[in-house]
């Protein structure tokens, strides 16, 4: 046990910091004592202290990054929760320095994302082809100002949902499927689920621009609900799911 030189207390000596200097290798204040003077001179010195702590990270760069983070894992989920409480406070503040961290670093992220793309392009060109497809897709849409309405996600579940690859136009299987308008962009097609077909790459290069119409007559027989569901069914089915979700 150790008594502390400022409350007076008797203390185990693990309340007491090491202090080499000393006679006893401890420093005479205990920890909580050592604390509570700390808190009262930063709050009459905050702009000197603040000064003094900018000066010694700009100096002890790395130094600092590693006491910062071996902090961070110590009260990660503190430091969650405190910051969840923050952003939901002050969310027009959150939002200023979200876009000013985006602008700050824009180049870094776009030379990051260049770097992601090319890794992806060899190690999974087919994904990277119909993201693409789908970027080309949301912009065409936007040009002709035709309305967006779909997500990453449901693209996506339009190409994984038949699970042998089946074309709705051919109706023929093991196909990688892209994703078609049923309604052209140029015909004023919209980019949203219930205007949008799973089909194999060939049959979505043959119809082209092409109005469903036109399309139905060139497909003909292959259009036989008696094989699965039809393309109107399956649209329809897709207009009700994402009432179902909206409402």
């Amino acid at each position: 046990m150790k008594i502390c030189s400022k409350c007076g207390v008797s203390k185990p000596l693990h309340d007491f910091s090491k202090k080499t200097k000393n006679p006893s290798g401890l420093n005479p204040s205990c920890r909580a004592c050592v604390s509570e003077k700390s808190k009262a001179y930063y709050l009459e010195n905050a702009g000197q202290a603040k000064k003094r702590a900018k000066a010694w990270r700009e100096k002890n760069l790395d130094r600092a990054k590693e006491l910062g983070k071996a902090r961070y894992e110590r009260t990660a989920d503190v430091v969650k929760a405190r910051s969840a409480i923050w952003s939901a406070t002050n969310p027009e503040r959150r939002k200023t320095i979200v876009e000013a961290s985006a602008l700050k670093n824009l180049e870094k992220k776009r030379a990051a994302n260049k770097a992601y793309r090319q890794i992806k392009a060899i190690t999974d060109p087919e994904s990277v082809r119909e993201e693409n497809r789908m970027r080309a897709s949301i912009r065409r849409s936007r040009e002709v100002d035709n309305g967006i309405s779909i997500t990453r996600g449901e693209w996506r579940s339009l190409i994984d949902l038949f699970e042998f690859g089946t074309c709705l136009y051919c109706r023929t299987s093991g196909h990688k499927l892209t994703v078609d308008h049923w309604l052209p962009v140029k015909l004023g097609g919209r980019t949203e689920m219930g205007n949008l077909i799973p089909c194999c790459k060939s049959c979505n290069s043959k119809k082209g621009a092409k109005h469903p119409d036109e399309w139905k007559l060139i497909i003909g027989a292959a259009e036989n609900p008696a094989e699965g569901i039809s393309i109107e069914q399956f649209l329809e089915c897709c207009r009700l799911d994402e009432d179902e979700v909206a409402a």
